[in-house]
């Protein structure tokens, strides 16, 4: 990787950064606000920052759905401008609110600053891969720019006595594209480089909440940071998934990884009974949580041996199994510590993932093929059990007791983040994949050449492996 790429990239893409950048901060402040009001100094204010960098996606996407809505139905269109003086009053009141709480959350200054200077290094760490990429990639982008598109026109048309247009006829949900509309109409810049410099900066922020999920359980702010380097280095997914045009499952991995964190939160819960279901594991003897953990772990070992004997579904594990073999490994020695002092966790984290994969064997229509979950989400998936089994293993491997000492323990948590990144540099690619490429240089100078000298009904005749098709290609599509 080349910090000229990082430099380079900043440079072309300031202004989308920094308008990102303060839409996710406002829906981060927002959020943190809103959780504080309701546990007070239950939680820790790295714990909130975390928890807060998964749940941001809801107040954005609520902003951008009111915002959409007032253009198109009330023909009022906020210019950013105002929108953001909008934003950031309410984001000034929360803040306010927060600093001047009698119960305000309990954090350090320097961790504070090491956890934005972390979040800071992780998203430039993922800004190269739009340098050398010239539209987001894969086919599945070219559908997101599809419906994001469309509703960027209804938006603008609001009021001209057009038709609203439903942009989705396939599983898509709008949530991501009404987001990505929103933010892209109102700054008024590109949408190919909206989606680049958005998705980039989503997958930075995809492995904060485990943090969460982690330090919430053990106490200790080094297992979580350890869970988050796992997140971030483990394994190339989910950050291959960019190359896929994957961009609304990296979202969807943010409110997940929030949806488990609340959900624990009201699992501590006594008064409402969370605790006692929460708590129903302890109650069985050991022989039932001897019999529960055998049956999830026959039934994942041969959902394994499946998988890896089927030639449409033996490429789910490649992330974790191949390159990633070493990390999955010692993921897997950890888990024997984790399992010490975390039982009732770790048989969660195996159940999470058994049941993950069994989604891509229930059909939901006539069409085998097409399950409750697809393959490449899965994949993707998968990093968060994961990176929590190995965050719960390093807190109780800390425990032994020649790692009593806070330094030693400092020492640990070092190495071990240092050997995986060292790992992850020299296996993983932080640039875009070639199968995934779409388009390159010499197709935008073919193209330029027949916009210039072929006539607007011209028809082209484009091959493939598989079949050939005829297409009419429009040159006038916007963007």
């Amino acid at each position: 990787m080349q910090i000229y790429d990082i430099w380079a990239t900043l440079l072309q893409d300031k202004a989308a950064i920094i308008l990102i950048l303060l839409w996710i901060g406002w829906g981060a402040i927002l959020l943190l606000w809103t959780m504080q009001s309701i546990w007070g100094d239950r939680l820790s204010l790295l714990e909130y920052i975390s928890l807060a960098m998964g749940g941001w996606v809801l107040p954005i996407f609520l902003i951008s759905l009111l915002v959409f809505v007032l253009g198109l139905v009330f023909n009022v269109h906020l210019e950013l401008l105002n929108l953001l003086v909008l934003m950031f009053l309410g984001a000034g009141v929360a803040t306010w609110s927060i600093n001047h709480n009698k119960e305000k959350p309990k954090g350090k200054f320097l961790l504070l600053l090491f956890m934005g200077v972390t979040l800071l290094f992780l998203i430039l760490l993922r800004l190269p891969f739009i340098t050398r990429i010239l539209l987001p990639p894969y086919f599945d982008s070219a559908e997101h720019y599809r419906i994001a598109n469309i509703l960027i026109k209804d938006y603008k048309n609001a009021g001209s006595g057009g038709y609203f247009i439903w942009p989705v006829s396939s599983y898509y949900h709008i949530g991501y594209h009404i987001i990505l509309a929103v933010m892209t109409v109102t700054s008024q810049m590109k949408l190919d480089r909206m989606m680049l410099v958005f998705g980039q900066i989503a997958l930075a922020l995809v492995p904060i909440p485990l943090f969460f999920l982690v330090r919430r359980a053990t106490r200790s702010n080094m297992a979580g940071l350890f869970a988050v380097v796992l997140g971030v280095f483990g394994w190339y997914m989910p950050a291959h998934g960019v190359n896929w045009g994957k961009y609304p499952a990296l979202l969807s991995l943010l409110s997940v990884q929030f949806s488990i964190g609340i959900l624990y939160l009201l699992s501590e819960n006594e008064r409402r009974g969370y605790k006692k279901l929460a708590q129903g594991w302890e109650h069985l003897s050991q022989k039932a949580k001897f019999l529960f953990f055998g049956l999830v772990l026959l039934s994942l070992a041969g959902e394994i041996i499946y998988i890896e004997r089927t030639s449409v579904l033996n490429t789910l594990l490649d992330p974790y199994f191949d390159d990633g073999i070493w990390i999955t490994g010692a993921i897997g020695a950890l888990s024997v510590f984790a399992y010490l002092r975390y039982r009732r966790l770790v048989f969660a984290c195996l159940l999470f993932i058994m049941l993950l994969i069994l989604n891509l064997f229930i059909p939901v229509s006539n069409n085998a093929f097409f399950t409750l979950m697809d393959r490449p989400f899965i994949e993707m998936t998968l990093f968060i059990p994961l990176s929590l089994l190995g965050g719960l293993g390093f807190a109780s491997f800390n425990e032994l007791s020649f790692l009593r000492l806070k330094l030693l323990k400092g020492v640990a948590v070092g190495l071990f983040s240092g050997l995986i990144m060292i790992y992850a540099f020299i296996h993983y690619n932080f640039y875009p994949s070639d199968c995934c490429e779409i388009i390159g240089n010499d197709d935008l100078i073919a193209l330029d050449w027949m916009d210039k000298n072929l006539p607007q009904d011209a028809r082209i005749l484009i091959s493939s492996k598989c079949r050939l098709r005829c297409r009419c290609l429009d040159r006038r599509v916007d963007g």
